[in-house]
């Protein structure tokens, strides 16, 4: 004879455990993914300032200035990353120095007080307008 038990499929304790290890494991993996995202966005902020300050590079080599009319970038741009995660404002002082600076779009990367603002200048100095550290930012 077949017994009931068997047949009857999971009890609710087990169910409850199903569900219990399923909410345990959700929230260990939720802030990993949360933190991967964020590191992914700030790494695109960093390329991009670095693709911009190798253009300007090129500019001045070509050049021997930062401003001139020919370079692919000039003094006021504004250049989105590749995703729309970060925002790029190109300031060129004069014929021999810039800043850039890469602003966390509204909306698009979340509440980053962490690293802020990045900022990259001719000098190659960088630093973020955040509280976290230089090294785990950049």
């Amino acid at each position: 004879m077949t017994s009931r038990r068997a047949s009857q499929g999971l009890t609710l304790i087990e169910l409850m455990i199903v569900v219990a290890i399923i909410g345990i494991l959700a929230s260990i993996a939720y802030p990993i993914y949360t933190n991967q995202v964020l590191s992914a966005q700030r790494t695109e902020a960093v390329v991009t300032l670095t693709d911009t300050a190798q253009r300007l590079e090129r500019c001045y080599s070509q050049f021997s200035r930062y401003d001139h009319a020919d370079c692919s970038v000039s003094d006021g741009d504004e250049i989105d990353s590749e995703s729309g995660y970060y925002t790029v404002t190109v300031t060129v002082d004069d014929s021999t120095s810039f800043s850039l600076s890469a602003a966390p779009q509204t909306g698009r990367v979340k509440n980053d007080t962490t690293c802020g603002t990045y900022t990259l200048d001719h000098t190659g100095t960088r630093s973020q307008s955040g509280s976290g550290d230089p090294e785990d930012c950049w």
